[in-house]
C-alpha cells in the first residue's frame, strides 16, 4: 500500500504560507512590503503604508475565511469549530519535574524522564510459563466481520509512522478486500504480529485540569500505531471481550470498556446498595483507589497468565504476547521525532485492544478482595477503583474498608499493579448530620472520610446522596460551556441548525450528565429547584438558537428551536436509561435497579 501510495498519490507539502485564508492579494501585497523594505531609507512613509495595507488585508482575509467557514460549517466543520473555541492549555512546560524533584531542561533530558515515566520497567514476573498451543479464534475472522471493524474506523484518527490513515485502508479494501481478511486471519491464527508494526510514535498530551504543567505526571503519552495494524488490534480486541462477555469471565462490577455499561450506571449501583443498606439502619461506606500509570504497568507475563485463566483462545493468547513484545517508541517533542526506546512493559495507550487488556489483567482484583472480606463489594471504571462496604457503626465501616485496602494492596504487589495514594479517597454515607470521624487505614497512611462531597466518575456524592453539588457543578461546567459556544452564533455565526447541534451536544449534554442519578417526578421529591435551573438554561439555548428578541413568547422561541421543556428532558432520560438497564443480560447488577424498593428505584 505504500509503494502504490508513493507511485500514485501526490505528496502534502506544508510550509509557513500554507494557510486557508491566504489570497492572490496578500501575496501582491508582500511582494508590494519587501520592496518597500528595500527603500525604506529612501522612502518610510511608503514602508509604513505597505506594513499598513499588508496587515489590513491579512485581518480581512481571516475576517471573511472564518465567517465562511463558520456559516457554511458542515458535520466535521462543526465540530472542528467547536473544539476552537476550548480553553487552551497554559504552558508547555519546557523544564519538567519527576517525584525525586529532578529536572529536565533540555530535549534529550525531556525525553529521558518522559519515557521512564511513561514506561516503567517492567516488575520481575518470575520466568514466564510456555504459552498455549492451537486455538480456533482466527476461524471466526472473515470477510464480513473484518469489513465491519473498518467501516467503524474514524477516518479523521490519527496515523502512525507509515502516514496511512484509515480512509486509505478503506480505499484498499475496495479494491482487494480478501487480501486484507487474510492478513488479519494470518495473524491471529500465528499469534505473530510483525515486527515494523511495534514501533509506535508517542505524542505527549498534557492532561486536562492539572495546576502545575511543570510535573511530568501531568503529561500522557499517546501511542500513534499504523492503520493496517490498528485493523488487527480491533479484531483481536472484539473477539476477546466478545469471549469474557458470552462465558461471563469478568467481574460484574466492572463497568470500563464493556459494551451496554456506563459510568453512570456504577454510580447508580453504588447508591442503589447504600440505600438498601439505609432501609435495615445501617450505615455504608466507600474507599475509591486509582490505579498508577494503569496501561503502562501491564506486565507481558502476568497478563498472558491471566488470558490463560480466563480462557482466552490459545492463538489469541500467543498474539497477545506478540503484539506487547519488543515494542519501541518514537517520542514527540517539538514536532520533532525522537530516536526510538525499547519498551518492555505496558500495552500502548491508543491502541484498540488495550482497554480491553487492561480490563482483563485487572479482574482478578476483585475476587480476591471480596474472598478476603465479606459483605465487600468492588465496583470499577477502567482504573477508578471503589469498595463498598455496609455496618452498623462508622468505625465498622472504616475497619471493613481498610481490610479491603490491605487485601487490594496484597493482590497489586503481586501483580505488579500500583495505585496512587495521593488519589485514594474515602467517603460515609449515612443520614446522619453527624460529620465523620473515623479514619481508614490503606498501607502505612490513614485516610479520613471526606467531610464534603467526594467527585467519582464524574459524580459529586454528598454523605446523603442529595447530588445538589453535582447539580451545581454540572451547571457551572455548562454555562461555562455556554459562554464558548456562543462566540459561534450571531448574524455571521452558524446556521440555526448547526448552533443548535452545537448547543445539545455540549451545553445540554453537560448539565443532564448523571440527571437520571437525582431526578424523580413524584410530588414533593424535592428537585423542583434543580428543574427550574436547567428550564432556565433551556431558554437561553433556545435564544441562542432562534437569534430573536429577549422579549420574544417563550413558548414560540422552543417550538422555532425545537428544544423540549426540561421537564420532558429529564423524563424522557430517566425513562431512557431504566430500559437500557432493563435490557441489559441476566445477571447484570445494574439490571435490578427499576422497580427496585429504593429511591433508585422508585417504586411507584
Amino acid at each position: 500500500m505504500e509503494a502504490t501510495l508513493n507511485e500514485h498519490a501526490k505528496e502534502r507539502r506544508v510550509c509557513v504560507r500554507s494557510k486557508v485564508w491566504w489570497t492572490k492579494e496578500i501575496a501582491e501585497l508582500r511582494k508590494e512590503r519587501g520592496r518597500a523594505v528595500r527603500k525604506r531609507r529612501q522612502n518610510p512613509a511608503a514602508y509604513g503604508e505597505a506594513q499598513r495595507n499588508l496587515r489590513r488585508a491579512i485581518r480581512r482575509a481571516k475576517k471573511s475565511c472564518w465567517e465562511e467557514y463558520v456559516q457554511g460549517a458542515d458535520k466535521e466543520q462543526l465540530w472542528r469549530a467547536v473544539r476552537y473555541t476550548a480553553p487552551r492549555l497554559e504552558g508547555k512546560a519546557q523544564t519538567l519535574v519527576d517525584e525525586t524533584g529532578a529536572k529536565a531542561t533540555s530535549r534529550e533530558e525531556r525525553e529521558r524522564m518522559l519515557i521512564a515515566t511513561a514506561f516503567p520497567e517492567a516488575p520481575d514476573a518470575g520466568e514466564q510459563p510456555p504459552l498455549p498451543e492451537g486455538g480456533h479464534a482466527h476461524r471466526r475472522v472473515n470477510k464480513s466481520l473484518v469489513g465491519r471493524l473498518l467501516a467503524k474506523t474514524r477516518n479523521a484518527s490519527a496515523s502512525g509512522g507509515d502516514r496511512m490513515g484509515a480512509e486509505i485502508v478503506k480505499v484498499m479494501w475496495e479494491w482487494a478486500p480478501e487480501r486484507i481478511t487474510a492478513l488479519v486471519r494470518a495473524c491471529i491464527e500465528l499469534g505473530h504480529h510483525p515486527e515494523s508494526w511495534k514501533t509506535a510514535k508517542g505524542v505527549v498530551i498534557p492532561k486536562l485540569g492539572k495546576l502545575d504543567y511543570s510535573q511530568v505526571r501531568a503529561h500522557r503519552v499517546i501511542s500513534l500505531l499504523d492503520s493496517i495494524s490498528k485493523l488487527v488490534e480491533r479484531m483481536a480486541a472484539h473477539l476477546i471481550a466478545d469471549h469474557l462477555e458470552r462465558r461471563s469471565k469478568l467481574h460484574d462490577g466492572q463497568y470500563g470498556c464493556r459494551k451496554r455499561r456506563s459510568a453512570v450506571d456504577a454510580v447508580a449501583v453504588l447508591m442503589n446498595r447504600t440505600q438498601q443498606a439505609w432501609q435495615e439502619k445501617r450505615v455504608a461506606g466507600a474507599l475509591m483507589m486509582d490505579v498508577k500509570s494503569a496501561f503502562n504497568n501491564v506486565s507481558r507475563p502476568i497478563l498472558s497468565t491471566r488470558l490463560v485463566e480466563l480462557g482466552i483462545e490459545p492463538d489469541l493468547v500467543r498474539w497477545t504476547d506478540s503484539f506487547m513484545s519488543n515494542r519501541k517508541v518514537r517520542l514527540v517533542l517539538g514536532g520533532r521525532e525522537g530516536e526510538e526506546n525499547e519498551v518492555d512493559t505496558g500495552v500502548p495507550q491508543g491502541s484498540p485492544v488495550a482497554p480491553i487488556l487492561f480490563t482483563a489483567y485487572l479482574s482478578g482484583i476483585f475476587d480476591q478482595v471480596e474472598a478476603a472480606c465479606p459483605g465487600v463489594q468492588g465496583l470499577s471504571f477502567v482504573d477508578d477503583v471503589a469498595w463498598w462496604a455496609d455496618g452498623k457503626t462508622e468505625k465498622e465501616v472504616a475497619e471493613t474498608l481498610g481490610k479491603a485496602a490491605t487485601a487490594a494492596l496484597d493482590w497489586s504487589g503481586e501483580n505488579g499493579v500500583t495505585f496512587d495514594q495521593a488519589k485514594t479517597e474515602a467517603m460515609f454515607l449515612s443520614k446522619r448530620r453527624r460529620k465523620p470521624t473515623e479514619t481508614v487505614r490503606v498501607g502505612d497512611d490513614e485516610i479520613p472520610f471526606n467531610k464534603q462531597a467526594t467527585r467519582w466518575l464524574g459524580v459529586w456524592i454528598d454523605s446523603k446522596m442529595t447530588l445538589k453539588e453535582h447539580h451545581s457543578a454540572r451547571m457551572k461546567s455548562a454555562r461555562k460551556a455556554m459562554g464558548r459556544i456562543r462566540r459561534l452564533t450571531g448574524q455571521a455565526g452558524l446556521c440555526p441548525g448547526a448552533c443548535r447541534k452545537a448547543l445539545v451536544a455540549c451545553v445540554q449534554a453537560t448539565a443532564l450528565y448523571g440527571a437520571e442519578l437525582w431526578w424523580d417526578d413524584r410530588e414533593g421529591a424535592g428537585v423542583k429547584n434543580q428543574q427550574d435551573e436547567i428550564q432556565k438554561l433551556e431558554n437561553q439555548l433556545g435564544r441562542a438558537v432562534a437569534g430573536n428578541f429577549r422579549t420574544t413568547n417563550l413558548g414560540v422561541v422552543m417550538a422555532e428551536s425545537g428544544l423540549r421543556p426540561a421537564e420532558c428532558l429529564l423524563n424522557n432520560r430517566s425513562r431512557r436509561h431504566a430500559l437500557r438497564l432493563m435490557s441489559l443480560p441476566k445477571g447484570n447488577q445494574a439490571k435490578s435497579l427499576p422497580g427496585c424498593n429504593t429511591a433508585m428505584g422508585r417504586p411507584q
